[in-house]
């Protein structure tokens, strides 16, 4: 086993008996606890009826949970895959949507995200639509036991950048100051890309990745500022949180931004032009759109003026999608 699959197996099927046997032995030793705190204590006291209710409902909570914490994963086991799953192999090479002329395995990504124990915290939400229909398709569920971290079932299609990724595998804060995400800087260059290229993959059709029909496009016609613009929200990593195309986010949409009327969260409104962009890059929290949270970082210090009048100038290129 090599050192990126430490720590995870591609399938159930693959845990040693071993581990079967402890964990059959945990389980056994926590039903049995219960059982014992409840139906037998060791200090004098009455036995009632209400600790023998109390005990079958703590049971019947604790199978009930196992049972929905097992049973929708699991029952995806054996399904046919659709052209939508996530169908990677191994040694298969997924080039950055971004262009930035990195590389990676998503199949080799999918087993560091395992053994790095990124799914203690970041939950793959699975549906029981789509293990009807085979959309989710990993070899092992991804099963979340903390869920104190964003759900990345669609993070490709939300961030289809690798660079992004890795700068943010790197140095979390860097994008989000009050992050609990511990950096991943000690891992490899290829491991990091190898991750990167999982998480792109995540939401995304396999197919179109292929064919390299996913990724930012550029609006034809942009002035060299807009490009410049254009380079430089993708480094910051704003396609984070700001769409393109109008989809919502948890970010107002760059789509026809510029010279909206905009309502914000204390009643004012305004409209959307260089002086306000300005102010949300270098104090988001000055105002903030109705409906949305002041979740931003400020980018004051990161940014030049030049840096910033780009944004705006590449911004305002966005029209608003039909």
């Amino acid at each position: 086993m090599t050192p990126f699959q430490a720590g995870g197996w591609l399938s159930l099927g693959q845990a040693p008996l071993l581990y079967w046997v402890l964990a059959g032995i945990a389980m056994a030793s926590i039903v049995g606890f219960m059982v014992w705190a409840l139906y037998f204590p060791t200090m004098a006291r009455p036995s009632n009826r209400g600790y023998h209710v109390l005990g079958g409902v703590v049971v019947l909570v604790f199978l009930a949970s196992l049972l929905a914490y097992i049973a929708v994963p699991a029952s995806g086991f054996g399904k046919t895959p659709t052209q939508r799953a996530w169908d990677w192999k191994a040694g298969e090479v997924l080039s950055d949507p971004g262009n930035s002329g990195l590389q990676g395995e998503p199949y080799r990504g999918y087993q560091i995200y395992i053994s790095q124990g990124c799914i203690y915290c970041h939950s793959m939400y699975v549906r029981l639509q789509d293990l009807k229909t085979g959309y989710t398709h990993f070899p092992m569920p991804l099963w979340s036991t903390q869920r104190n971290a964003p759900d990345l079932t669609i993070e490709g299609k939300r961030v289809p950048l690798m660079q992004w990724h890795i700068d943010h595998l790197k140095d979390p804060r860097k994008f989000q100051p009050l992050s609990i995400m511990p950096t991943y800087r000690y891992l490899s260059e290829r491991q990091l890309a190898d991750l990167a290229a999982f998480l792109v993959s995540l939401g995304n059709d396999p197919q179109a990745l292929r064919a390299g029909q996913v990724g930012p496009k550029e609006p034809p016609g942009l002035s060299p500022e807009a490009q410049a613009g254009l380079a430089l929200a993708q480094r910051m990593g704003c396609p984070a949180c700001h769409t393109t195309n109008g989809m919502p986010s948890v970010g107002p949409t760059w789509a026809g931004l510029f010279g909206k009327d905009k309502t914000f969260s204390d009643g004012s409104k305004t409209t959307v032009e260089g002086n306000y962009i300005q102010e949300s890059i270098l104090d988001p929290g000055a105002r903030v759109v109705q409906g949305f949270q002041p979740i931003m970082p400020s980018f004051a210090g990161r940014l030049s003026s030049e840096d910033i009048a780009a944004i705006i100038e590449y911004i305002k290129s966005l029209k608003e999608t039909p």
